[in-house]
């Protein structure tokens, strides 16, 4: 996929689950992207294919309780500011 605009969202502590001390951080973005061409296949086989979903279904696809609905509440609201910079 090809990133046409990307706005930082905010990023999560996480606790090491490898055994490792310490904690990481996973950072999570608002892109707007196209693809280079059709999907064919991932090299590693851990994409098995591209869905383009409805915003107000991502619990189908992945639950992660308050922090994804505070991830998505922030997308909506920034993929709101991208379609009103396009008018």
């Amino acid at each position: 996929m090809k990133v046409i605009y990307s706005k930082p969202i905010g990023y999560q502590k996480v606790s090491r689950t490898d055994g490792e001390e310490g904690l990481y951080y996973q950072v999570r973005y608002f892109c707007i992207v196209v693809p280079f061409g059709p999907f064919v296949g991932d090299p590693d086989g851990d994409v098995t294919e591209v869905l383009e979903i409805d915003p107000s279904e991502y619990k189908k696809y992945f639950d992660w309780g308050m922090i994804s609905d505070a991830i998505m509440e922030r997308a909506m609201e920034f993929k709101g500011e991208y379609d009103n910079s396009k008018k």
